[in-house]
């Protein structure tokens, strides 16, 4: 029992006090600070009338199964009650006025809030992960904000007098636009012309398994289908995408995207099970990572409109990959009118630049210069050694993932761009042309490196390789160390990038660093 005499509990006061099962505020208390009772095991709680306000994560991460909130309370902070594990029911007093970020955010087995009528701002985010709930009210005079994280309630209600909300068949719609902005796990989208757009995170983590978007829809926002459970989609033909609108949608199969999606951004991005995907007329431009992680993806159609898959090197992207991570593809189609890329063996190529940016898992690259620059690991979904072809010039991202243990860089291989082998497990044994002349300094970046051996041509001017450190010449900098390094002494090394140093995210390799070689951050022409 906290003493009448107490005004103001502090900041972390009862922090992570397991054994803490119950407290009873005084009658003085007037406000609890950030983080109070932080990782108790709370399991009852009353509050005293005369209390005002809960800061930020007060009683978070406890096992409190009901709170109820005194008529005095004016301000909750962000996160108060968030991962309340038991929590079940919450009620909110008559004159609250403000439900502010991840209050009450789950996960936990919340069935039950009352919302007064005196809520104005309802930040959604503060229910997020919710998916006990049975039911929303959205009062008569009450602003939504934020956004549902995770499920979302069961149903939802809104007063008649609200002028800025209504429910349709489940689905929580704002008057202006017609907007669709959630749809309960019992809601059903309508199909009567009344949807035009459907909104962020409408469908998040639902579990409906088939939607079909009526004709009306000329726009689907961004994560509107995010982390959702659809197998199947079926898209009208006037249908705007934005970006991650269907993200880590891990059992949608096929999807057929609409032409007037002039340019593709990342709408699909690691959908995992994606196995057929048809580019309709109008799609011109695929942007970088647009499918990204979608291992399973055999079969992409691509239409005669197309003309750029990827994007320039930029700063947020930095590779002009669009097809990354581990596929392995067994049928391109190209409309024969594409005048921007051909297919050649199981090989898409940009007539362009010379650049490989998609291929079957049984393509022959060609050999002979028809290609310089190779920007896909669809090439490598099933070899244990990878020889670059003569004739390529730059490799980009494409040792992610892939299963080669052995990797020869041809004397034509002159640039190795940011992440090439990054987090390139399966590659024990690297050899080096003589023709590499810019190793990226992020090339290695993002450890879960288990590179044995590396061998630079005796002929290369720009590297060498001493005693297990990888060397720039003309820099004198390491990028990369094998176990066991020893760093030269003789001045032909001044620096080594921190990267270098680590096994993996976590763990440090035991070398030592010489008196006068500095420890530097990496840095790319390519990234910010």
């Amino acid at each position: 029992t906290i003493p009448d005499s107490v005004t103001t509990i502090g900041e972390y006061a009862f922090a992570e006090c397991p054994a803490l099962r119950e407290v009873h505020f005084g009658a003085d208390v007037k406000s609890v600070g950030d983080c109070a009772f932080w990782n108790c095991g709370l399991e009852v709680l009353t509050l005293n009338e005369g209390l005002e306000s809960i800061g930020s994560g007060a009683f978070s991460y406890s096992n409190l199964v009901e709170i109820a909130l005194p008529s005095s309370i004016k301000t909750i902070g962000p996160a108060a009650f968030c991962y309340d594990r038991a929590l079940d029911r919450v009620i909110l007093p008559d004159g609250f006025q403000t439900l502010n970020a991840n209050v009450f955010e789950g996960p936990h087995d919340l069935k039950y809030i009352r919302v007064p009528e005196s809520i104005k701002y309802l930040d959604l985010s503060a229910l997020g992960f919710c998916e006990n709930m049975e039911e929303l009210y959205i009062p008569a005079n009450c602003t939504l904000s934020g956004s549902f994280h995770g499920a979302k309630p069961k149903n939802f209600v809104v007063s008649e007098d609200n002028p800025n909300y209504y429910v349709k068949s489940g689905c929580l719609f704002s008057i202006i636009g017609n907007k669709l902005m959630y749809v309960s796990q019992n809601g059903v989208l309508p199909n009567d012309g009344s949807v035009t757009v459907i909104g962020t995170n409408a469908f998040s983590f639902g579990t409906q398994k088939e939607v079909v978007v009526p004709d009306s829809v000329v726009k689907i926002e961004e994560s509107a289908f995010a982390n959702c459970q659809i197998e199947t989609i079926v898209l009208p033909r006037n249908c705007m995408l934005e970006d991650g609108s269907f993200r880590n949608c891990r059992y949608l199969k096929s999807v057929e995207i609409p032409g007037c999606n002039e340019t593709l951004n990342c709408a699909f991005s690691d959908c995992s099970a994606l196995e057929r995907v048809i580019l309709d007329e109008g799609v011109k431009h695929i942007e970088a990572w647009a499918f990204r992680d979608c291992k399973n993806l055999k079969y992409i159609s691509l239409p005669s409109t197309l003309e750029e898959i990827g994007t320039e090197r930029a700063p947020d992207f930095y590779t002009n990959a669009a097809f990354l991570y581990g596929m392995s593809i067994e049928e391109i189609v190209l409309s024969p009118d594409n005048p921007y890329y051909y297919l050649k063996d199981g090989c898409l190529i940009d007539r362009r630049t010379r650049t490989l940016v998609l291929a079957t898992a049984d393509c022959t690259i060609p050999d002979d210069g028809e290609i310089e620059e190779i920007a896909t690991d669809s090439c490598l979904a099933y070899v244990t050694e990878f020889i670059v072809p003569e004739g390529v010039k730059r490799l980009t991202f494409i040792f992610q993932d892939c299963p080669a243990e052995r990797v020869v860089l041809s004397d034509t291989v002159e640039e190795i761009y940011p992440e090439t082998f990054a987090k390139s497990g399966c590659v024990k044994e690297l050899v080096i042309g003589k023709g590499v002349r810019i190793i990226d300094e992020l090339a290695f970046d993002y450890g879960r490196l288990n590179i044995e051996s590396v061998t630079v041509d005796e002929e290369n001017l720009y590297y060498k390789m001493v005693d297990g450190c990888l060397i720039d010449v003309e820099k004198k900098l390491v990028p990369l160390t094998l176990d066991g390094a020893v760093i030269p002494t003789d001045g032909s090394v001044t620096a080594i990038l921190k990267y270098a140093l680590m096994r993996d995210s976590f763990s440090v390799k035991d070398i030592e660093i010489p008196e006068g070689v500095k420890i530097v951050e990496a840095k790319s022409p390519y990234r910010n």
